[in-house]
């Protein structure tokens, strides 16, 4: 008798617990009550802080590839070649990274090779610099753009910036939605041939 109660008690807890995955389960392929009104918040915020850096002029300042800062260069001499650059923090986090670096991947097969796509992180690890998702960083020796989204905690972002050193084009990527940096990329490899090599 004392088995029989145990067997049932075991069941009852199996059959719970099979409800309550599929309960979980479940609301983890619906999207949370609130879920779209926040994404559509979080893109107005996102469309705003890219609007106030579109124009911005960045500083003009010594940069050089990597660990070599004998051959520098100025930021104005590198922007005489339209290039793409992806500007992050070493306190992004990595899914965040690692999608948006699969996404430049996808759509820009030769990214690695290809002198015309510039990544830069002004607090990544120096020793790193060589070879940051198999690219070496551009080294600002200021610190910074000067730009209005380096005051905050900011996310990846791409940017062009025109010889004169303004910004034309920048998008900020959004982990919640990476959809609009995969178009972003994409109609940027349409209209912008350059960037292939």
């Amino acid at each position: 008798m004392r088995k029989h109660c145990l067997y049932i008690c075991k069941i009852g807890l199996l059959i719970l617990s099979i409800s309550l995955y599929a309960c979980y389960n479940d609301n983890g392929n619906r999207q949370p009550k609130g879920y779209k009104e926040y994404l559509s918040h979080l893109e107005e915020k996102i469309k705003l802080i890219e609007q106030k850096n579109i124009g911005k002029k960045i500083q003009n300042q010594d940069v050089y590839w990597g660990h070599d800062s004998v051959t520098s260069h100025t930021l104005e001499k590198i922007l005489h070649t339209k290039r793409l650059f992806l500007y992050f923090s070493s306190n992004t986090c990595s899914p965040c990274i690692e999608n948006t670096i699969g996404i430049l991947k996808e759509l820009f097969p030769d990214y690695i090779e290809n002198d015309n796509i510039v990544f830069i992180s002004t607090d990544y690890p120096h020793r790193y610099a060589e070879n940051v998702y198999g690219k070496r960083l551009l080294t600002l020796t200021k610190g910074e753009l000067g730009l209005p989204i380096e005051r905050n905690d900011f996310p990846p972002f791409f940017f062009i910036a025109n010889e004169q050193l303004e910004i034309i084009s920048i998008h900020i990527v959004n982990k919640l939605d990476l959809s609009k940096t995969k178009n972003f990329l994409f109609e940027l490899k349409k209209s912008l041939c350059y960037v292939e090599k």
